[in-house]
This record gives C-alpha cells, sequence and structure tokens, in this order.
C-alpha cells in the first residue's frame, strides 16, 4: 500500500465532519441514523489503518468492501437529500432545511471521492476525478 496517509486523514476528518452535520438535523429519520452507524464504522476502520498491528487486514477488509459498504451508501444518501430538496415543500417526509442537506451533501462527496483515492491506493480502480460536477445537472 503506498504512502496514503494524506488520504486517511482527509476520510477521516470528512468522516467526523459528516457525522456532525448529520446529528445536526433537527430530527433524524431512519436513513440518517443508518448513515451515522455506517460512518462510525467507517472511521473505526480508518482509525485502524494507521495501527501496525491491524493494518494489513483491515486494508485488505476496505479493498474488497470500500466501494459497497461505504461508497454506494454514500452516493445513495446524497441521492435521497438531491430528491428531498427538490421535492421542497410537497415532501412530507423532510427532516433537513435544504441548506442543511446542501451541507450534508458537499462534505458526502468530498468524502466520497477521498474513499474513491483510497480504494485507488489500496489497488482498486484507479480514480480518475471527473469535470463534471456531482449530482444531476439543472438548467
Amino acid at each position: 500500500m503506498p504512502n496514503s496517509t494524506q488520504t486517511i486523514s482527509s476520510a477521516e476528518q470528512s468522516t467526523k465532519d459528516l457525522i456532525k452535520t448529520i446529528e445536526a438535523r433537527p430530527t433524524l429519520d431512519q436513513q440518517a441514523r443508518t448513515m451515522i452507524s455506517t460512518l462510525n464504522t467507517l472511521l473505526q476502520k480508518l482509525s485502524d489503518l494507521g495501527n501496525e498491528r491491524t493494518r494489513v487486514g483491515v486494508a485488505i477488509d476496505l479493498h474488497t468492501n470500500l466501494q459497497r459498504l461505504y461508497i454506494y451508501p454514500l452516493e445513495t444518501f446524497v441521492s435521497a437529500n438531491l430528491a428531498m430538496q427538490k421535492l421542497g415543500q410537497l415532501n412530507t417526509a423532510k427532516t433537513a432545511t435544504n441548506q442543511q442537506l446542501g451541507s450534508e451533501n458537499a462534505l458526502a462527496k468530498a468524502l466520497i471521492e477521498a474513499l474513491r483515492q483510497l480504494l485507488s491506493d489500496l489497488g482498486g480502480a484507479p480514480f480518475v476525478p471527473d469535470d463534471m460536477p456531482p449530482g444531476p445537472i439543472v438548467p
């Protein structure tokens, strides 16, 4: 595994920031609670990457499961937040303001980018940054 200390600390900080931001919601729905739980597990894994005794096992586990267990759920979370924003007043299940959802999405997208870079560092699919902004293109 190449020296990915910077990527790991960036992912750890993004994870902590995202957890704090989600916890600031006035009401935590099931999706938010599940995401907080997932992010806490990810935070533990990232912390274990810095431990000399557990580094190899965690690196293998993350290489195998990073996309499925962490990146895809984060992408789904961003999509759900965008849908919640789009529906606006029509959405009776809305649990956060548009500003809150926008903050969560910005942090989640930064975390997704860091996790993809980490996956690339671990020997997964190479990460190529996309020029297009993430999310739907609004006319």
